[in-house]
This record gives C-alpha cells, sequence and structure tokens, in this order.
C-alpha cells in the first residue's frame, strides 16, 4: 500500500537524479562529481531491479517498474557521461576513495544474512548494503577539496532526503500493514545511510542558510495546515504574519556569499555557534525594522514614539480579547 513517506521519499530520489543530471549539462562538466559513488548506484540498480525479468508486465507493479526503469536508466546515462563527455572536467586524483571494500563488505553480508538463498535474494540484499555505503566515495572527495558547488549540495541533500524519508515509511507499514512490514536488513541498512548523511545535512542547513530563515516558513505550514485545520480567521493571521516578516526582494535561496558553498566538514563547534548566532541575530534585525516600518508608516507619524504606536494598534483592534476556536486559545491586551 502506498503511503505519503514513500511517495515523497521516492519523488526526492527522482529530484536529486535530475538536480545531478541538470548540472552536468549545464556547467558541461562532472566536477566535483564522484564517478565510484555513481558508478555503486549503477551496481545497486542493477543488481536489486533484476526481479523485472519477470515482473515487467504485472499491472499491480507498474508504478515500481516506472520507477525501476527510470533509475537504472538515468543511472547509466550519467556513467556513460562522466566515461565520455565529460571525462577531462573529472579529476580522478581527488576521487581516490578505495571502493572494493565497500563491494567487499556488501557481498560478504549478502552471502552470510539473506532472506532466503537463492540468486535474486542474495542479489538484493547485496544491493541494500551497497547502497547504505555507496555515498562514501562522494562525502570524502568533499573532504578532500573542502568545497562544493551549490547545486551539488542541493543533489546530496536531495538523495539523503530520499533515504531519511523511507524510515518513517517503515515505522507507518510496520503499523498499518498488513501483515506487518518488518525488513531488518533494509532498515538497519538504511539508519546507516541516514546517519552517513547527517553530518552533511547540519552543514548544508548552516551554510546555505538563506537570508530569510526557513524556520517561518516551517512554522506556517506546520500551523495551517497539521493543526486540525485552524480557522479562516487564524490563518489570516498567519499569512498576515508571514507577509510582514518576509522580505519579498531578497533572493532567498540564494547562498549568501558566493555561488560555492564552502563545506567546512571539520569546523568547530565554536564556528558552528557562530554562525547560528548570527542567522539569529540577522532575522531578529529584520524583523524588528520591518515591523518598526510598518507601524510608521500606517499611522504617518514619523518618529512617533513606541506608546504611540502600541495605543493605535490597540484602537485599530477595536477590542482586547480573541478566542482562536481551532486553537483553544485566548488572547488578550
Amino acid at each position: 500500500m502506498m503511503n505519503l513517506f514513500r511517495l515523497l521519499g521516492d519523488l526526492s530520489h527522482l529530484l536529486s537524479i535530475l538536480i545531478l543530471l541538470h548540472k552536468m549539462k549545464t556547467s558541461s562538466s562532472a566536477s566535483g562529481i564522484s564517478f565510484k559513488s555513481q558508478f555503486l548506484y549503477l551496481m545497486v540498480y542493477l543488481t536489486r531491479y533484476v526481479d523485472l525479468l519477470w515482473t515487467f508486465y504485472e499491472p499491480k507493479s507498474l508504478y515500481n517498474t516506472i520507477f525501476k526503469i527510470i533509475f537504472i536508466s538515468t543511472s547509466a546515462y550519467t556513467v556513460y557521461l562522466m566515461l565520455n563527455d565529460y571525462k577531462p572536467t573529472h579529476d580522478p586524483n581527488l576521487d581516490t576513495f578505495k571502493v572494493q571494500y565497500l563491494v567487499g563488505a556488501s557481498a560478504v553480508l549478502a552471502i552470510l544474512f539473506p532472506y532466503k538463498y537463492t540468486f535474486s535474494e542474495i542479489l538484493w540484499a547485496f544491493s541494500i548494503w551497497l547502497e547504505s555505503v555507496a555515498i562514501l566515495p562522494q562525502l570524502f572527495m568533499l573532504q578532500r577539496t573542502g568545497e562544493a558547488e551549490t547545486i551539488t549540495t542541493h543533489y546530496l541533500f536531495a538523495l539523503g532526503a530520499y533515504r531519511a524519508l523511507y524510515i518513517p515509511n517503515w515505522i507507518y507499514r510496520y503499523f498499518f500493514d498488513v501483515p506487518r512490514f518488518y525488513d531488518p536488513i533494509a532498515v538497519i541498512a538504511g539508519i546507516i545511510q541516514t546517519i552517513l548523511y547527517s553530518d552533511f545535512f547540519y552543514i548544508y542547513y548552516t551554510k546555505l542558510r538563506t537570508q530569510a530563515s526557513p524556520v517561518y516558513l516551517v512554522l506556517f505550514i506546520s500551523a495551517t495546515y497539521f493543526l486540525n485545520r485552524p480557522c479562516v480567521y487564524c490563518s489570516l493571521l498567519l499569512f498576515i504574519l508571514v507577509v510582514a516578516l518576509f522580505d519579498f526582494h531578497t533572493p532567498w535561496f540564494d547562498a549568501p556569499l558566493s555561488d560555492s558553498a564552502e563545506l567546512a566538514l571539520n569546523g568547530t563547534v565554536s564556528e558552528s555557534a557562530g554562525v547560528l548566532a548570527q542567522a539569529a541575530n540577522h532575522t531578529a534585525q529584520v524583523v524588528v525594522r520591518t515591523a518598526m516600518e510598518g507601524v510608521k508608516g500606517k499611522v504617518g507619524l514619523g518618529q512617533a514614539s513606541d506608546a504611540q504606536s502600541y495605543e493605535w494598534v490597540k484602537g485599530l483592534l477595536g477590542k482586547k480579547e480573541w478566542r482562536i476556536q481551532c486553537l483553544d486559545v485566548l488572547i488578550r491586551v
């Protein structure tokens, strides 16, 4: 049975591939991309989806069949581009991770712990274990270079989000599928893969932060759609709040310093704390400045005092308390 987490995970996986191909095509370059990771992913898809040979024409598996074909074909196309069109742009001296250890360890685990000792089951287990570590050459390459193009980090984030979304998918299926879904190989490998991405996720958030904090977007979407479908009045207040706080004239989703985001993978805790403090300070300044300018512009008093602004707001609202029924909250002025 399809659920939202599975669908979002598959779409995130597809998005990561499209981002990667877009990056390579628009820049006519494969710089910053690990060929070894891409080749490992091709091995993953070829060994996992060998069942296409006998399930291709089953109508009930049409969704899976389409995605399997897309993943195999796009991965093979990526490897082809890196071996031919963009081979001069790839530096093998930076892509030096010894992948034979990853392949060997995955093969040993697949042979020792399959669900059934059949050819297809061993290949499936091998693909699961190999996928959990296939990103290591790419992360190792980023650590060696110390920087990456912004579009490359978007690709890695989407790829990591795909596997992270599969964890709540497994939890959902365990409680709601009949019979209960329980796949220890996939769950353990998925957790390992998510842990490998965890450091990158943190750096992605701190280094590619936007000028308008994404916290406001998260709070707005959560409050509007997940708090028992709030009333129109509450939604209108939230909308006004967001419009007032956001600066729509700035490039929200551009890197604040340059087109290349330096990924300081070995950064200290103090540096990370400084980044977060700077972001919080900038956000606070934007909120205060926008609020004051809005009040002064509406009242027309220019340098009106804070007390006068407060009294104007109080008089404009017309009453001293409101009850928001959908949230059972009483607001008093």
